[in-house]
């Protein structure tokens, strides 16, 4: 069974290029994770909106909220409701996991 961090990590990548064109490396999207400064902002979060805005020129926040949208989807097929019950962007285009 993967970890739920390997589950997203499966998703981020396809919801990225979706949202951006951009592909993100399997490693880049595993490195993008970390735990929030704080408790409010959910369980794990990942910068890869921003990293992926930026090699496109869009806006990240934009960027974010689009993949933000294809993971939803993504996770909804895969039955993961359970496990992730929040996805939120926050700031520039963080993107938070609870």
């Amino acid at each position: 069974m993967l970890t739920i961090k390997e589950e997203i990590a499966k998703f981020l990548g396809e919801a990225v290029e979706k949202a951006s064109g951009e592909v993100l490396s399997p490693g880049d999207v595993a490195s993008s994770f970390e735990a929030p400064r704080e408790e409010k902002f959910g369980d794990l979060s990942t910068n890869a909106a921003l990293k992926a805005a930026k090699a496109a020129k869009k806006v990240p926040r934009v960027v974010a909220e689009e993949i933000t949208r294809h993971l939803g989807e993504s996770i909804k097929r895969a039955g993961l409701e359970a496990r992730i019950s929040k996805i939120a962007v926050e700031g520039p285009g963080f993107i938070n996991f609870t």
